[in-house]
């Protein structure tokens, strides 16, 4: 990833003000959300930064009232335009790169610009927002935003796409950070291994259902849980069901407890239901009926083995 450190021109940056780009962003910096470590986590080490670079500052030859004489979006592709100048003028080669950020040493309008490049702009005494931006680095990667089925965009709080309105824990510099990708988006991004898919059909020749199907998944970040699938498939009357175990670790500490999620597939991931406790984000204990025909079914989390696993059931009630 290419980030290129950016300043107008009479907003000279201050003499540590390269020290926490460099924090974040290289996989040696020591900023407790540093983004590379994020992206190696939630990949179980799959992510390569290689080939990366930070620059040094860049004057984008316009000033801080120019910027701030457009607002909204517009601002944020201006900074963009002026970003992406600076760097050809210094020589750099951005298609190099599988992605770019243009960072600023000023507040404004920020976050993705489409193409593989997100805007980031914070001067220097305001802290950096690691959920937001891990959000829109997820863009830059290629990821949209997640959604639930009542509140569309944003509505997934258990998935970093539907920043800023997800469940986050406060890091050792207490910022807020969090949450993990849903099993969906890992897949999107060519980080889920499809040996530990769990596919499962109920369906009939007929498109009715036949029979319910109890299956263990492995809890998505828990590489060292491997006797077990990490997501299921299920197939059913209703279409495609995506299912996967969430625990409270790692990247997921700010969740509300272990959960079952439950999404569907439609060109995003989205879950069941809305709100902070979806109906597709199971307690253990809890179930939710996807549909009554021919008869009630649906699903149930039912318990965590000793291992830390979930045993998880389609349950179907014959009448």
């Amino acid at each position: 990833m290419l980030v290129v450190l950016c300043h107008p021109s009479d907003v000279l940056p201050d003499a540590a003000g390269r020290g926490r780009w460099v924090d974040f962003f290289d996989p040696d910096g020591r900023d407790p959300s540093n983004v590379v470590r994020y992206l190696s986590d939630i990949s179980l080490g799959q992510y390569d930064p290689s080939p990366s670079l930070i620059t040094q500052w860049l004057d984008v030859g316009h000033t801080a009232a120019e910027a701030a004489a457009v607002g909204g979006i517009p601002q944020r592709r201006l900074l963009r335009d002026w970003g992406l100048a600076a760097a050809a003028n210094a020589g750099l080669d951005i298609d190099a790169y599988s992605g770019v950020v243009i960072a600023y040493n000023i507040d404004s309008d920020h976050g993705s610009v489409g193409g593989g490049v997100a805007v980031l702009a914070y001067r220097a005494s305001r802290p950096f927002e690691p959920t937001f931006m891990f959000h829109e680095i997820g863009h830059v990667l290629g990821l949209d935003h997640s959604q639930s089925q009542t509140e569309g965009d944003y509505g997934d709080r258990f998935d970093i796409m539907s920043a800023m309105s997800v469940w986050t824990f406060q890091d050792a510099w207490q910022r807020a950070a969090g949450p993990a990708a849903t099993g969906l988006n890992l897949d999107r991004l060519g980080w889920f291994d499809e040996s530990r898919l769990y596919e499962g059909d109920v369906t009939t020749p007929d498109g009715s259902i036949t029979f319910g199907d109890n299956f263990t998944l492995t809890p998505l970040y828990r590489p060292d849980v491997a006797a077990e699938s990490r997501m299921a498939a299920m197939v059913t009357p209703a279409g495609t069901y995506y299912v996967e175990y969430r625990e409270q670790i790692g990247w997921d500490a700010g969740l509300p407890g272990p959960r079952v999620l439950i999404h569907r597939y439609e060109n995003v991931p989205v879950i069941l239901g809305g709100g902070w406790e979806p109906l597709g984000a199971l307690a253990v204990g809890g179930q939710v009926q996807i549909s009554d025909t021919p008869c009630p079914w649906g699903f149930k989390f039912y318990s965590v083995r000793e291992d830390g696993c979930a045993e998880i059931g389609l349950w179907v009630d014959y009448i």
